[in-house]
């Protein structure tokens, strides 16, 4: 165990690496829900049926992940899933 200077706790210290741990795990979750997102939407652009279907499959998935690690709202994942899920609706409205 290393010397710590006044006030600061081993306790303390183990904390702040753990948080750091954990907000890069989140971080990088969040990062890959974005880009699956933005796949989706390019996908969407150029009228891909088969690719954006996968890739809404894919999204969804990650958005479920990070309900239930709490790293996002159950809500807020509703709605970011209905929001890339209107995206494939117009997609398949059109003629």
């Amino acid at each position: 165990m290393t010397k710590l200077k006044h006030g600061r706790h081993t306790s303390a210290k183990k904390e702040e690496r753990k948080t750091a741990r954990r907000t890069g795990r989140n971080k990088e979750l969040k990062e890959k829900i974005k880009s699956a997102a933005k796949l989706l939407r390019k996908s969407v652009e150029k009228k891909d049926i088969e690719k954006s279907k996968s890739a809404l499959k894919e999204a969804c998935s990650l958005i479920d992940k990070a309900v239930k690690n709490n790293i996002m709202h159950k809500n807020a994942a509703a709605h970011k899933k209905s929001g890339i899920a209107r995206l494939i609706n117009t997609l398949s409205a059109k003629p």
